[in-house]
């Protein structure tokens, strides 16, 4: 069933009470502010998409990283200086760069988190890493240059998007992307989700 901005209750699974969907939706919260801090992770492929430096540069880690997500500016620490690298593929980067985003997120938990958010924000952490590893993103069908996909014409979904579905809210996740394919999460419209 789809999600709906007139009925809230609409898509609450079966047997998940509205006290316990408000915690998951604001542990989710949490999350997706804490995602936004670190680096936003919309994925992009590479088909007809144009960068300024090509993968298969070799360049600093730090550069191949901003080409991925801008957003490494404000996390430059997190990326050693020294390190020169190319890749065969954008999907390579794309990897390296979630890789790197749940290195940062492990070694840096929020304060004031109860357990079972902690519990649960490893997991996610474990599902990222396992999306990161399968190497298998969104693709950019109908731009030349890098544009975020929420869930592609394939059905496959940006990393925001799987943890959102891993966390199982697949429904909330095509609304999102029906009401806001390609934007970036922080500058969504739909306030009623955000």
């Amino acid at each position: 069933m789809a999600a709906s901005r007139n009925n809230f209750n609409s898509w609450i699974p079966v047997g998940i009470s509205y006290i316990g969907l408000s915690l998951l939706i604001n542990q989710m919260q949490k999350l997706l502010i804490q995602f936004k801090a670190v680096a936003f992770i919309f994925l992009f492929s590479n088909s007809g998409a144009s960068a300024h430096n090509p993968p298969s540069d070799r360049i600093p880690l730090y550069e191949h990283m901003l080409e991925i997500n801008a957003e490494w500016q404000h996390h430059r620490s997190a990326i050693p200086n020294d390190i020169m690298v190319e890749f065969i593929y954008d999907i390579d980067r794309i990897s390296t760069h979630l890789k790197l985003v749940v290195e940062e997120l492990r070694n840096n938990a929020p304060n004031g988190l109860s357990s079972t958010a902690l519990v649960n924000r490893m997991r996610l952490l474990d599902s990222l890493d396992y999306y990161a590893n399968r190497k298998v993103f969104p693709t950019n069908t109908y731009h030349s240059q890098r544009t975020p996909y929420f869930i592609d014409n394939y059905g496959v979904h940006c990393a925001v998007g799987y943890l959102i579905a891993k966390s199982g809210h697949q429904d909330l996740a095509n609304q999102i992307s029906q009401d806001n394919r390609l934007c970036l999460l922080f500058a969504c419209h739909n306030n009623e989700l955000f």
